[in-house]
């Protein structure tokens, strides 16, 4: 953004320092138009081209006079009769079409990028010649270049700041996610009791909120499976009568105290493991496989 205000200001100078020099140059033209004009009605060229050359001199700036034919009849700086013929010049065409032409290009004759402004002479309803003024735009181009350099040098000292301004912030925004992403990983290990800090944005003390609310409900609920679980192992160890818990695939879930004696088994190895393993007794298996492929509860003793 910073480079296209650049850009953007460069150009809008540069068109206003020309806009500036065309208008001088239109003026310095039409205060010579009045001179000329007698020496152009009864074509003078000798007239012409001092009359060029002595305003050429005090105003600074290049006049040429140019009949509708495109004749050079009078130069400030150069020979007329030297000169090619300027019939083909856009601002020479533009001015005889529409009153006032300009262009800007690089003069051969001069090695200089040149401003040029062309003008009309009317002699009642007739054009009777053409008036070209023209300067150099090379002071203008060196203008716009320090004034582009300077505004390129705010733009860094700008960009410096605001790049400074932006990382204090992004460092505001991103601790509290940082500390948010943290705490969740805590959560993912299990360690439920500590809340998840809510400083920052009010988004991320939402967001801390609604993961520490979160963190607690699910802290109360695995206490609450414990504690359902504990009272059940409490209630199965006291039993006289053996348990024993499979899953489908015959492949032991727990047992309590009772059914490690019963089957001479280590409660803690059994877990997990085939029931084939742990209880070696084939009318059992034979049981225990009936019952899983019934929809039924079976009775049957052993």
């Amino acid at each position: 953004s910073i480079l296209a205000a650049v850009w953007y200001a460069s150009s809008a100078l540069q068109g206003f320092f020309l806009d500036q020099a065309v208008d001088d140059l239109q003026a310095r033209a039409h205060l010579l138009e009045n001179q000329l004009r007698p020496y152009l009605a009864r074509l003078d060229p000798a007239a012409l081209d001092a009359l060029c050359k002595e305003a050429g001199r005090a105003a600074g700036t290049r006049f040429t006079v140019v009949l509708p034919d495109g004749r050079v009849v009078g130069d400030s700086r150069e020979a007329p009769d030297q000169m090619d013929n300027h019939v083909d010049r856009p601002e020479i065409r533009a001015a005889a079409e529409k009153g006032l032409g300009t262009s800007i290009r690089y003069s051969q004759t001069l090695e200089l990028r040149l401003l040029y402004v062309a003008i009309p002479v009317r002699h009642g309803p007739d054009v009777i010649g053409l008036i070209r003024a023209s300067l150099p735009v090379t002071p203008i181009d060196r203008q716009i270049r320090k004034l582009q350099l300077r505004m390129a040098a705010g733009g860094l000292v700008i960009a410096a700041i605001v790049a400074l301004a932006a990382l204090l912030v992004s460092r505001r925004l991103t601790r509290p996610i940082e500390r948010l992403v943290a705490g969740a990983e805590a959560y993912a290990r299990g360690e439920l009791g500590e809340p998840l800090p809510t400083a920052g944005t009010l988004e991320l003390e939402a967001l801390g909120a609604a993961l520490t609310r979160m963190a607690s409900q699910l802290h109360q609920r695995i206490q609450r499976a414990e504690h359902q679980r504990n009272e059940l192992e409490t209630v199965l160890s006291s039993m006289r009568e053996g348990v024993v818990a499979v899953d489908r695939t015959e492949q032991v879930i727990s047992l309590n105290a009772a059914a490690a004696a019963m089957f001479d088994c280590d409660r803690q190895r059994a877990a997990g493991r085939s029931v084939q393993e742990v209880v070696r007794h084939l009318a059992f298996q034979r049981f225990l496989k009936r019952a899983l492929a019934s929809a039924e509860p079976l009775e049957e003793d052993v």
